[in-house]
C-alpha cells in the first residue's frame, strides 16, 4: 500500500517473535472508536503447539497515540477470543493488554482489513519477517510477564473536496451549504474506499466561536435549518476508510441570516381613487393593493367626511375595486382597509374626496299642461296677445289653438312653440276662443287649457 506500513518493533532486547496456530488463521484488529479508519489485523500461519501470549503494547496512529477507547481484538477463523481497550497509563501515555492463545515459531503477517469487504484485502498484507519478539526468550518480557510491543501506522490523505458552496444571505434562517466531490488516491483497496464529508459550522472566520458538526455523511449537501440572525461560516473536510481527513475546503464568504419581524398587523393599500361626480349615480371606486399577501379589503360609504351619518360597508372581497350603483343626488365618501386572517387589520385608507352626485330627473311620461289662459275680452283693432301659464313639466312646449267656436269646433293652431304667449293680428269682426296644450317629445300632450272667454273683435269702419 503506497504511502502505508505496519511497523511492529520491541521494547528491550531484539529478536524474533513468531505465533502459531494449529490449521488456523489468527487475526488482531485495531478500531479508534469514533473515527472512519480501517480495521487493522494481524494475520498469523498455523503450524506448532498452541500456547498463550500476554501482550502488552502501544498504539500509535497516524503519527499520534491511539486515543482512549481505541479497541484491540483477536479474532480465530471468524470467532472472537480476546479483546482490549486501550487504556491510560500511570505516565498519561496510553497502552493495551491482551491474552491470546497462539502457538510458537512461525512467521507472522500484518494485513489491512477493509469493514465493509468483509474480507482480508490480499494486496495490502506486508510481511512481518524481522519484527516480532520470541516468546521463548525471557529477557524480553516486562517486570510484570507481559511481552512488550509497539504498532504504528500511516494513512494516506483523502483529496479536499475542490469546492464548497455557501449562499450569502437568508430571510428565513433555512438555507442550502454544498460542496463538489472529492477524489481520493488510490490506495489499492478492494473494493475501493468511499469518500464522506464533515461539514463544520461557526460564528466566526477563524472557526472558534460555537463550532459544531453541521452535517456527517456521504452526500454533497445539507439542509442548514433554524438559524437565527446573524453570520455563520461554514468549511467541509473529506473522511474516507483507510484514509488521514482531508484539509478543510473553507467557504469564501459568512452566510448572514437577517429574519424580519413576524408580521402582526395587515398593511393597508397605499391610495383609495374616488371619482368626483357623477350624474348617473352609478361609478367605480379602487384602491391598490395592500403589501400583505392573501388580504382581503373591506370598503365602506358614509354620507360625510367623519363617517359618522349613513355609514354602510359598500364591500368586502379580495378585489381591489368595487362597483356603486342607483345612488341618489348627494354626495358619498369612501374608506377602504385591508383584513386577514390570524392579523390585525389595517388602518383605514381615505378618499381625498368625495363623489357628488347629480342624476337628471327620468322624462315624464305626461306633460302637464299649462296652469292658465289670458285672453282679452275685445280688440278694436283685431290685433292683441294671449298668453298662458307654464306648465310644470320641464322643457315643454306649447300649442295654442283658436277658435270661432266656444266648443273649439274647427280650431286651429295658431302658434306652437317654447314661449308662453303668442301676438294675434289681423282678426276681423267676431268673437275668437283660445285654448293651449303642453308638449314634449317622448312624452304625451297635456290636456287643454281654455281660456275663460272669447276676444270680440269690432272694428269701426272707416272714416269718409
Amino acid at each position: 500500500m503506497s504511502g502505508s506500513k505496519w511497523q511492529r518493533t520491541q521494547r528491550g532486547a531484539r529478536g524474533f517473535f513468531t505465533l502459531a496456530l494449529a490449521q488456523i488463521v489468527l487475526l488482531i484488529w485495531v478500531a479508534a472508536a469514533g473515527a472512519v479508519q480501517p480495521t487493522h489485523f494481524l494475520r498469523v500461519e498455523p503450524v506448532n503447539p498452541l500456547s498463550t501470549m500476554d501482550v502488552a503494547g502501544y498504539l500509535e496512529v497516524n503519527g499520534g497515540p491511539a486515543p482512549v477507547g481505541t479497541e484491540i481484538g483477536v479474532r480465530v477463523s471468524g470467532e472472537v477470543v480476546g479483546a482490549a481497550v486501550v487504556a491510560a497509563t500511570a505516565t498519561g501515555a496510553t497502552a493495551f493488554n491482551l491474552v491470546i492463545y497462539a502457538y510458537p515459531d512461525d512467521a507472522l503477517e500484518w494485513a489491512v482489513y477493509s469493514p465493509s469487504a468483509g474480507a482480508e484485502t490480499s494486496d495490502m498484507v506486508f510481511s512481518a519477517a524481522g519484527f516480532g519478539v520470541d516468546l521463548t526468550d525471557p529477557s524480553l518480557m516486562t517486570v510484570d510477564g507481559h511481552w512488550t510491543s509497539q504498532l504504528s501506522a500511516t494513512y494516506p490523505t483523502a483529496g479536499a473536496p475542490p469546492t464548497i458552496t455557501v449562499p450569502g444571505s437568508s430571510s428565513s434562517g433555512n438555507f442550502i451549504v454544498s460542496w463538489g466531490v472529492a477524489t481520493l488516491p488510490d490506495a489499492g483497496y478492494d473494493p475501493p474506499s468511499v469518500p464522506g464529508y464533515i461539514l463544520e459550522e461557526a460564528t466566526d472566520s477563524g472557526f472558534t466561536a460555537n463550532l459544531r458538526t453541521a452535517y456527517s455523511g456521504a452526500a454533497t449537501s445539507a439542509p442548514i435549518v433554524g438559524k437565527t440572525n446573524g453570520s455563520y461560516y461554514y468549511r467541509v473536510k473529506t473522511t474516507a476508510i483507510g484514509y488521514q481527513d482531508s484539509s478543510p475546503k473553507v467557504g469564501g464568504s459568512a452566510c448572514t441570516v437577517s429574519i424580519p419581524p413576524p408580521v402582526t398587523n395587515a398593511s393597508p393599500p397605499s391610495a383609495i381613487s374616488v371619482p368626483s361626480s357623477s350624474s348617473s349615480g352609478n361609478y367605480s371606486v379602487g384602491w391598490s393593493d395592500s403589501p400583505t399577501y392573501g388580504a382581503s379589503y373591506v370598503l365602506e360609504e358614509a354620507t360625510n367626511s367623519g363617517f359618522s351619518a349613513g355609514l354602510r360597508t359598500a364591500y368586502s372581497g379580495t378585489s381591489t375595486s368595487a362597483s356603486i350603483s342607483g345612488k341618489g343626488n348627494g354626495t358619498y365618501y369612501y374608506r377602504v382597509k385591508a383584513i386577514k386572517s390570524g392579523l390585525t387589520d389595517s388602518g383605514w385608507v381615505q378618499g381625498s374626496n368625495g363623489c357628488s352626485v347629480s342624476v337628471a330627473p327620468p322624462p315624464p311620461t305626461n306633460v302637464t299642461p299649462p296652469t292658465s289662459v289670458n285672453v282679452p275680452s275685445s280688440s278694436s283693432t283685431g290685433s292683441y296677445s294671449v298668453s298662458w301659464g307654464s306648465s310644470s313639466t320641464a322643457g315643454a312646449g306649447y300649442v295654442l289653438e283658436e277658435s270661432t267656436s266656444a266648443s273649439f269646433s274647427g280650431s286651429s293652431p295658431v302658434y306652437n312653440g317654447s314661449s308662453t304667449s303668442a301676438s294675434i293680428s289681423g282678426k276681423g269682426n267676431g268673437t275668437y276662443y283660445y285654448r293651449v296644450k303642453g308638449t314634449l317629445s317622448g312624452a304625451t300632450d297635456s290636456s287643454w287649457t281654455n281660456g275663460s272667454q272669447g276676444c270680440t273683435v269690432t272694428i269701426p269702419p272707416p272714416v269718409v
